[in-house]
């Protein structure tokens, strides 16, 4: 299970960071999406953080308010918020 999760600064103005800890090593998913429902960033990640500098193939992401979705290997997810302010 998740012990720990967190998003951080929210609001991001030019990174922002995913903190968690998951029992037993699991690796994780994070998927990153914008209040229309637009996927924006799908990554793997084995360690318990992952920095993100905001940008995505389109250039850097539009300042607003994004729901980032944690899935662990072992099939627990956990959704979080953040903010995008420049």
């Amino acid at each position: 299970p998740i012990a720990e999760f967190a998003v951080y600064p929210s609001p991001a103005t030019s990174v922002v960071t995913f903190v968690w800890e998951a029992t037993g090593g699991q690796t994780c998913s994070i998927k990153v999406f914008n209040l229309n429902g637009e996927k924006i960033l799908d990554v793997n990640a084995a360690s318990g953080s992952y920095t993100w500098n905001l940008s995505t193939g389109d250039g850097m992401v539009s300042p607003g308010l994004y729901a980032v979705v944690f899935r662990t290997s072992g099939g627990e997810t956990c959704t979080e918020y953040f903010a995008v302010s420049r």
